[in-house]
């Protein structure tokens, strides 16, 4: 991997997964103590409201309630089956657009990949932009639908019009 091979990457890398256990700031000790919150609740998860999750501790400011992985905040906040089901259609968001973009498929894999590893380190995934990929994504799809049809009429007078 590239980041073994760069001297300041692999030793921040290192240093976040040693520190797992004993930070709560760092993406991967984010993600572990968020893991554990996810065995709690795997199915709904425990919601948008912080005092579900942490009970009074989340009124004060304190950092022992700071999650900032993006990726597994979306699964201990609304459940496995909602995560799951949320980061499939964000990537058939990407591979519709590369379809309707005349791009490789494989593309799809690249842009998704991106976003993720974005979210990691940041909770992106409940901002306007990622839930507009969902809508996209369906619009996206209705299009396709529409285009199929009118290269299968047979009656030019009955093709729909494309916006």
């Amino acid at each position: 991997m590239l980041y073994t091979q760069t001297a300041f990457l692999s030793g921040k890398v290192d240093q976040n997964i040693s520190l797992t256990r004993e930070d709560n700031t760092s993406r991967f000790g984010s993600a572990y103590l968020d893991l554990i919150d996810i065995a709690k609740s795997p199915l709904i998860g425990f919601g948008r409201l912080n005092e579900n999750r942490f009970g009074q501790q989340a009124r004060s400011l304190d950092t022992a309630v700071h999650r900032n992985n993006g990726v597994t905040f979306m699964a201990v906040t609304y459940g496995i089956p909602y995560a799951l089901a949320y980061f499939l259609y964000v990537f058939v968001f990407f591979r519709r657009y590369c379809r309707a973009g005349g791009y490789p498929v494989s593309f799809a894999l690249v842009g998704f990949a991106a976003l993720v590893s974005c979210g990691f380190s940041q909770v992106i995934f409940e901002r306007a932009v990622p839930i507009t990929f969902l809508f996209l994504a369906e619009r996206l799809g209705q299009l396709s639908h529409q285009r199929n049809q009118v290269t299968h009429s047979s009656n030019a007078l009955t093709i729909p019009e494309l916006c």
